[in-house]
């Protein structure tokens, strides 16, 4: 059991990969259908900014917290590598939630 929880893990990674650009391209649909250009960010009003923003996380999230959760119970069980899944799901968890607060809230 604990060593099936470890190859969900990887599986929930490689979905979230699929995921990721299911995202990017809803994200660029949803910009589009609302009639606003990428080459000026600066008149995108914020609620436009954060209905691209929050369903894209979200798709892309959802399968790597899947994956941090399955990884999280290998390791409990001391499932050797669970490190490591675990450890690239929570970067991208991270990375992922910096880089939509920094694009909606214009940080650079």
């Amino acid at each position: 059991m604990p060593k099936t929880t470890l190859n969900s893990s990887w599986k929930w990674l490689g979905i979230a990969v699929i995921c990721g650009f299911a995202s990017v391209g809803i994200s660029e649909g949803i910009f589009e259908v609302l009639g606003y250009d990428d080459d000026k960010p600066d008149t995108v009003p914020l609620w436009v900014k954060l209905l691209i923003g929050i369903p894209g996380t979200l798709i892309l999230l959802t399968p790597v917290f899947i994956a941090v959760e399955h990884a999280w119970n290998a390791r409990k069980h001391k499932v050797k590598g669970a490190v490591i899944p675990l450890t690239i799901g929570a970067l991208i968890f991270a990375y992922v939630i910096m880089v939509t607060v920094g694009a909606v809230f214009d940080i650079s």
